[in-house]
């Protein structure tokens, strides 16, 4: 009992850490669709987290795929350079496969419509594949520059394309970090 009393509080005292929202208008026969955005902490407590979007289908009798997606800075990019793309010039930046989770990690996970999904991930593709000049594995290089182009610029270009399904996607503080943007993302769409 006292257990049961002490997880209730926890959960009222502390920050929404996760929902999920249904914007599907319609059943779809190829499975479920879900796009997620996510926030997690720096490993390295100097560095102010990181944002980035998960995609999820799950196909009728079938296993899972999961992708996340995030924008980050490209290899050899120190966060001293990163940083200072604040205020100057963009770094080398690419869009990249998540491969580090926190238990402190926030998510607000939304279940689509099919063509929301392939719209939503289409955003992920590599355009010279597109046009046949690379492969579609080919890592997407982009300019990085904080509050600009970012990590939680991605997310919230990719949350912008839900909008007409209804997910309600705050304006991003000038000097915002992922894990509070997240939690007003979360709180938006309660």
């Amino acid at each position: 009992m006292r257990i049961a009393i002490l997880a209730l509080l926890l959960t009222i005292a502390s920050p929404l850490t996760a929902k999920t929202i249904d914007l599907s208008t319609r059943t779809e026969s190829t499975g479920i669709y879900e796009v997620s955005f996510c926030a997690r902490p720096s490993p390295d407590s100097k560095v102010p987290g990181h944002m980035f979007v998960a995609y999820s289908h799950l196909p009728p009798g079938g296993p899972r795929k999961f992708l996340s997606i995030g924008h980050t800075v490209g290899a050899g990019t120190g966060s001293a350079a990163a940083a200072w793309s604040y205020f100057g010039d963009s770094v080398p930046g690419h869009l990249a496969e998540e491969r580090y989770t926190s238990i402190r990690e926030r998510c607000l996970s939304a279940k689509v419509n099919k063509e929301d999904y392939e719209a939503a991930i289409a955003r992920t593709s590599n355009p010279l594949a597109k046009m046949g000049i690379g492969r579609p594995t080919d890592e997407v290089a982009e300019l990085y520059k904080l509050a600009e182009n970012d990590c939680m610029s991605f997310a919230i270009d990719i949350a912008n394309l839900l909008k007409p399904r209804g997910l309600k996607v705050p304006a991003r503080g000038r000097t915002e970090l992922p894990m509070a943007y997240i939690q007003r993302l979360i709180a938006a769409n309660g």
